[in-house]
């Protein structure tokens, strides 16, 4: 899904080639792109553009009197534009919700999915535009205090708080990886136990790790338009890269604590991967964050079970973070079996899920799933 930065260089881009020029047409290719029925798409066109803004993650284009176009990008969707004075290739066709002629060139709205769930809306008035906005503070203008209210409103992980559009504008699975990396802390570390320096780090990391990244596509776009809006890139320290060295701290191979993407957010706690990103010797796993390692004991199931532990395998030691495994103790691991039934446990060739499993994966050891389906 496109977060702040990428948004970011889409409003740079539209101001570039649309702001203040007239939408001549507008041609919908899918239903099931139009969310709205009054005010009518077509009093958008013929009118132009006079201002550009996000909310949330949405990206809203302005007209005279109070008209507000505003198309919500989701997870797959994406903005292309092909300039008039050139014969561009325009996207697959199968791939286009809604295009827009305007005096400069074609505006192509797209979708990489058959789920639909990019959207236009159109509103009139500055109330119903405010409607739309889940709430979240700005992190690139918000204060300290304003930022420390919003991550400790409500007690949950600091990956679940940094990704709720209700806390805060824009940041999503992607870029609050990278926050979480250059902030070194836990994405299970909970809000309302992070320390006075944590909370300092963590603000820090966040407009650091965004500006950085719209200071990257601004440079990548330059003059042109953002053509490769992605959530996985090559530069990013831990986002996307299951099973790969990290490209910054590490000077040797270590471990990486995520969450598995959407996921998730489905489960009774956060689904974790613990990575180890290159074969390193039993006693040779170190972190390129932390100083401190610990064994922690996660109970291994052989299959279908009941909660009383039956059929309980020997427990298997696993070397986590201290932090994560105190995280892990605050979600109710207790010493008690049968506890972490969806506890996946990677970077050692098996899993440690404690969960049903089905006799093809007893005897063949389920893998991590990859990052980029978790996506």
């Amino acid at each position: 899904m496109p977060e702040l930065p990428d948004l970011t260089a889409y409003l740079d881009a539209l101001a570039r080639h649309v702001l203040n020029t007239r939408i001549e047409r507008i041609v919908i290719k899918s239903p099931f792109v139009l969310r709205s029925v009054d005010p009518p798409l077509e009093s958008a066109a013929g009118q132009v553009v006079r201002t550009l803004d996000r909310v949330g993650k949405r990206l809203v284009l302005g007209f005279a009197d109070e008209l507000f176009l505003v198309m919500h990008l989701m997870i797959a969707g994406r903005l292309r534009w092909r300039a008039g004075s050139t014969a561009a290739k325009p996207p697959a066709a199968k791939l286009v919700l809604a295009v827009f002629e305007c005096e400069r060139g074609t505006l192509f709205f797209t979708e990489a999915s058959s789920k639909k769930r990019a959207s236009i809306r159109m509103v009139r008035g500055r109330d119903a535009l405010r409607a739309l906005d889940p709430g979240g503070i700005e992190p690139l203008e918000a204060t300290r205090e304003q930022f420390r209210e919003a991550l400790t409103r409500e007690s949950h992980t600091v990956k679940r708080a940094l990704t709720d559009p209700r806390l805060f504008s824009g940041i999503g699975n992607a870029y609050s990886d990278e926050i979480l990396h250059a902030a070194r802390l836990s994405p299970l570390k909970l809000t309302r136990a992070l320390g006075e320096e944590e909370l300092s780090r963590l603000h820090d990391a966040v407009r650091a790790t965004l500006q950085l990244w719209i200071d990257r596509l601004r440079e990548e776009t330059r003059d042109g338009f953002p053509e490769k809006v992605t959530a996985f890139r090559d530069e990013m320290a831990v986002h996307g890269r299951f099973r790969q060295p990290c490209p910054f701290r590490c000077a040797r191979a270590g471990v990486i604590v995520h969450q598995a993407g959407q996921q998730a957010r489905h489960l009774p706690f956060p689904r974790v991967r613990i990575e180890r990103h290159e074969p390193l010797g039993r006693a040779e796993v170190q972190h390129p964050v932390a100083e401190k390692l610990q064994t922690f004991v996660v109970p291994h199931r052989a299959g279908p079970i009941a909660d009383a532990g039956v059929g309980q395998r020997p427990l298997q030691e696993v070397p986590v973070l201290e932090d994560v495994a105190d995280a892990l103790l605050q979600f109710g691991h207790g010493g008690g079996a049968g506890v972490h039934r969806r506890l996946i446990i990677g970077g050692h060739g098996r899993s440690g899920s404690a969960g049903p499993r089905t006799p093809r994966s007893r005897a063949s050891g389920s893998k991590p799933p990859d990052a980029k389906t978790a996506e």
